[in-house]
């Protein structure tokens, strides 16, 4: 079995020419993985930063909220204290009308 030098000298060429194929395939698709796994962080870094600015917003609405809550809680302890000031004048003011009505009559039949 005799091979030829020109036939082994394909087989090396190729052989290699392969190889070296393979190893920049091999290259590109690292590179492309590096690529992603960098633009998967910077999404990430992203979304981080999104995250924490709807985190701050929904901290200030809650604040926001807080003050909101405590200024109605003060507003109806006010009206409640309205309220009752209110029935208590109402009551002062249906005893003066007694009142006026009784000086009234007394006026009325010492008049006659």
């Amino acid at each position: 079995m005799h091979i030829e030098l020109n036939v082994l000298i394909t087989f090396a060429v190729s052989f290699v020419s392969v190889g070296i194929a393979y190893s920049r395939w091999s290259r590109d698709i690292k590179k492309d993985n590096e690529e992603r796994q960098r633009e998967i962080a910077q999404e990430r870094e992203k979304q981080t930063e999104r995250h924490i600015e709807i985190t701050k917003g929904l901290e200030y609405l809650t604040r926001d909220v807080d003050k909101i809550n405590n200024n109605v809680s003060n507003v109806i302890n006010r009206v409640d204290e309205i309220d009752r000031r209110v029935t208590i004048n109402e009551q002062s003011v249906k005893s003066a009308h007694h009142r006026i009505d009784g000086i009234e009559n007394n006026c009325r039949s010492q008049s006659q």
